[in-house]
Formats: structure tokens, C-alpha cells, sequence
């Protein structure tokens, strides 16, 4: 088994700020989250210090096809979409998600652009996101 160079770790999330976003969620919001099977990231904890380079290590130690984490030749974790259901609470299912490896039309790019808001020039992806999650979706404004 040949070693990778794990990535160089960089964070595009502030996993502090994510859950200061989903903590003012109102009751409706949070329903909306539950209902699509997303509830389990309202029960993320709040971690003060996440070790970014632990954590890139740890994914370049992830083997996808083989649903595996691989330590050593000898020391695999295996998992399944049910335990990562059950840690995170992210719904599993029969349908497979293409992950960055997966060919998205551009059309279909661009709608999820519009949709979002990230299709100006200079918006910023992460504060498009955010501006999107906070919007007013109460059922009074549906």
C-alpha cells in the first residue's frame, strides 16, 4: 500500500461559525431539517479547537471504494453510510451521491449559482451560503 501525501490542510468553514448559524434557527427551520433527515448536525457540538492538520491526516487516510479508514496494511476501520448516519446524522439511502469526482451539467451549476445568490461577481461562497440559510422561510412566508 503506497503512502499519500496527505493535503495540505486549509479551512474553507469555520465549524464555530456554521453552528453559531444553525443555533439561531427558529422551530420551523429546525422542523425543515429534521423532515429531510439533516436533523443530526443540530446536535453538533461546539468545538472550540478543531486540529485542522489531525483532521486532514485522518481524511487522507480515507479509502473511499474500500469504505475504509486504512492506518497500516493491518489496521482498517471499516464503515457503512448507516454509522455515518448515526454520527453525524446524515441521511443514508439507496441513492448514490456523486461526490467531486461527479459530472454535474452546467446548467445545472449555474441554477444552484442563481438559486444561491453566488452568482455575482465578488460574492464570497460562504456568505452566500450563510445569506441563504438565514433567510426568512417561516411557513407564514412560504
Amino acid at each position: 500500500m503506497e503512502e499519500q501525501a496527505p493535503p495540505v490542510p486549509t479551512s474553507r468553514i469555520s465549524v464555530r461559525k456554521a453552528i453559531e448559524v444553525i443555533q439561531t434557527f427558529d422551530d420551523y427551520k429546525r422542523w425543515l431539517l429534521t423532515e429531510i433527515g439533516f436533523g443530526g448536525i443540530l446536535k453538533l457540538p461546539m468545538l472550540q479547537k478543531l486540529n485542522l492538520k489531525f483532521s486532514a491526516w485522518t481524511m487522507s487516510k480515507v479509502y473511499v471504494e474500500r469504505r475504509a479508514i486504512v492506518l497500516s496494511e493491518t489496521k482498517v476501520l471499516k464503515f457503512f453510510a448507516e454509522d455515518i448516519h448515526k454520527v453525524f446524522g446524515i441521511p443514508c439511502g439507496h441513492r448514490n451521491v456523486k461526490g467531486r469526482d461527479g459530472f454535474i451539467k452546467p446548467e445545472a451549476v449555474t441554477f444552484i449559482k442563481r438559486t444561491l445568490g453566488m452568482d455575482r461577481t465578488g460574492v464570497h461562497s460562504l456568505r452566500a451560503a450563510e445569506e441563504f440559510v438565514m433567510r426568512d422561510i417561516s411557513e407564514p412566508a412560504r
